[in-house]
């Protein structure tokens, strides 16, 4: 089995070393990588390694911010000075960010290693005491299956390390056979399951012959065409919609609103991640007679909790106790557990002891000073961490360009700030101070539409005196989870 394998040579400055790649792609001939240390940490040229390995890579969509890795069977999406890279619709979270350096992307090697791991067929594997990267290419014939569904239909795409021959039939019940006599499959990523557009579910069968996949098509769903591509190997299988026919999952032709509300119930909002803010030795603001903003924030997320399961909407909490959790963890936990909606609540604290209210924003530019004053209080949090090197490049000025993720849903974090602040300052006689947006960290990266909440001013000693009461901190749960509810059910 051929392995390949980069050795490259250590600094602690930053500084840039031509390494050797000892291709299994093509044996017998090595290809240069480069590698720079930056701030101690090694990265890797991420454009070298895709060319030496044969993997395509571009730009994406033209974006000169953006490049993109096609690997046989996943995407990743690199943002330059942006810790998090889009896996497939996944996030994915570097502990720095990805630079570019003279006019190429680099990502730090040891996590890219893990990232490699995870989402490429082969072997990657990284060792710190040999200083090398060895990566041994796919065992496997088959290595993955993709769906791709777009306004007519669907495409199933089955990725092969190599050529494959193959046989295809189509039984009675409308099942598609391919059969790979000789190929060997990657069980692990081949597994049957629940499928996507037109095709409802799969299976796979092993045998001594070969390898057999089964695809079940919906039952007004028509097999197009089967067909192999060279680039990357693989054999595609199209379905397509039969003209003005309603599927058995309930859409309706490909050009009607159904179909719209159908592909966006993949995205229900079923899952909560209710984040209090501060905790453990960060007590956040502190109010005139003592009452931290973390207890406040705590509280009021346990009872969030209690009122949204009693309305059978799941919830996760980012801190369930008097923790600290650093602040990219909460949307990288966030990310993990699927979840759909992140609400960060937070007590505001001002110099003036007269300001009042309570306040919501998403993430954004600052659009006014006072915003970004917030967000600079808020974002302070770091420094209780001990890797603060994370937050390495994000400033008021690019973080549009760091919110990769968030930036597909500012409409409707958006909308959630605004269906909470519709409801909460009335019901509770709370000055309404508004939706805005600014730069908070803690919803840098969050997949899902996100806000953070202000409950109210903790420095003012009349809301101050309002946050320590529970029955008050019941009604402001109350009020949210009614706000957030009122939010699911209009989407």
């Amino acid at each position: 089995m051929p392995v390949i394998i980069l050795l490259f040579v250590w600094s602690n400055t930053v500084y840039s070393e031509t390494v050797t790649l000892i291709s299994g792609v093509k044996p017998g001939k090595s290809s240069p990588i480069t590698v720079s240390t930056v701030d101690k940490v090694l990265y890797i040229d991420l454009e070298e390694l895709a060319l030496a390995m044969a993997w395509d890579i571009r730009s994406d969509n033209g974006d000169d911010e953006r490049l993109r890795l096609d690997l046989p069977v996943h995407r990743l999406v690199f943002t330059v000075n942006n810790p998090f890279v889009l896996t497939d619709e996944k996030l994915w979270q570097y502990p720095q960010p990805v630079l570019v350096i003279d006019g190429h992307f680099y990502a730090p090697l040891a996590e890219t290693a893990l990232l490699l791991n995870d989402k490429y067929p082969g072997e990657v594997l990284w060792s710190s005491t040999d200083n090398s990267l060895r990566i041994t290419p796919p065992v496997a014939d088959l290595l993955g299956i993709r769906f791709t569904p777009d306004d007519t239909g669907t495409d199933v795409t089955i990725v092969c390390a190599r050529k494959v021959k193959y046989r295809s039939e189509t039984r009675k019940d409308g099942a598609v056979v391919l059969s790979f006599d000789g190929g060997t499959a990657d069980r692990a990523k081949l597994n049957g399951g629940k499928g996507v557009g037109e095709v409802t579910n799969w299976a796979v069968d092993v045998t001594a012959k070969g390898t057999i996949i089964t695809l079940f098509p919906d039952s007004n769903a028509v097999l197009g065409e089967v067909k192999s591509e060279s680039t990357p190997p693989s054999v595609v299988i199209r379905f397509n919609w039969k003209p003005g026919k309603v599927t058995t999952t309930g859409r309706a032709n490909p050009n009607s609103d159904d179909r719209i509300r159908q592909d966006r119930s993949a995205w229900a909002l079923d899952l909560v991640v209710i984040d209090p803010g501060h905790g453990g030795k960060d007590p956040g603001a502190v109010g005139p007679t003592g009452v931290k903003e973390s207890f406040v924030t705590l509280d009021i997320g346990h009872k969030l909790r209690g009122a949204l399961e009693r309305e059978n909407i799941r919830v996760e909490m980012t801190r369930s106790k008097d923790i600290f959790v650093p602040l990219h963890e909460r949307t990288k936990f966030a990310n993990k557990v699927g979840g759909k909606l992140f609400v960060s609540i937070h007590c505001n604290a001002a110099k003036d002891r007269k300001a009042m209210g309570t306040e919501t924003y998403f993430l954004s530019q600052s659009k006014n000073k006072r915003a970004m004053e917030l967000a600079k209080f808020e974002n302070s949090v770091i420094s209780y961490e001990e890797d603060q090197g994370k937050y390495a490049g994000m400033s008021d000025d690019n973080l549009i360009v760091l919110t990769m993720a968030q930036g597909h849903f500012v409409r409707e974090s958006e909308a959630l700030a605004d269906a909470i602040m519709k409801k909460v300052p009335g019901t509770l006689q709370l000055k309404n101070r508004g939706v805005d947006q600014a730069g908070f960290y803690v919803l840098v990266g969050a997949s899902m539409p996100a806000v953070l909440f202000e409950t109210a001013f903790i420095s003012n000693p009349a809301e101050e005196a309002k946050l320590n009461d529970p029955k008050f901190r019941q009604q402001i749960a109350d009020q949210l989870a009614e706000s957030i509810l009122k939010f699911i059910r209009s989407q």
